[in-house]
């Protein structure tokens, strides 16, 4: 990870806002600037950093993560029709599996989300 990357996670990581804010609401918020930045690999192995120093938090921001990336990647990736994104999403109901079980793995990210836009890009309902 670029060194200025890990200081934005670290920073993400410590922060505390209002009352009540977690690092794991932090961390999150940290997420969605990567996914709009398109930085794929730089996601993954800050997943993977975050779950070695917060490992009770793995299974909260696994779940979180699918819709991180379509609310904030897949709606930001150039030339990449995210209505019919949203169309498939609901006619394939397990589709977010694999991003979950790859969002600490770049290699494993970014092959679950190549197949997502294949798919997309040849779903014709």
């Amino acid at each position: 990870m670029k060194q200025p990357g890990l200081e934005d996670l670290q920073d993400a990581i410590n922060r505390r806002g209002e009352p009540g804010d977690t690092p794991s609401g932090a961390f999150l918020e940290y997420l969605r600037n990567v996914a709009k930045a398109l930085d794929i690999g730089n996601f993954a192995e800050s997943c993977s950093l975050y779950f070695a120093s917060h490992p009770e938090s793995a299974g909260f921001i696994s779940a979180r993560v699918p819709a991180i990336l379509s609310s904030s990647y897949f709606r930001a990736l150039p030339d990449f029709d995210f209505e019919k994104f949203t169309r498939w999403q609901a006619a394939t109901p397990d589709w977010a599996g694999d991003l979950k079980e790859g969002v600490d793995s770049p290699s494993a990210l970014a092959d679950a989300i190549a197949v997502v836009h294949a798919e997309v890009k040849a779903f014709s309902r």
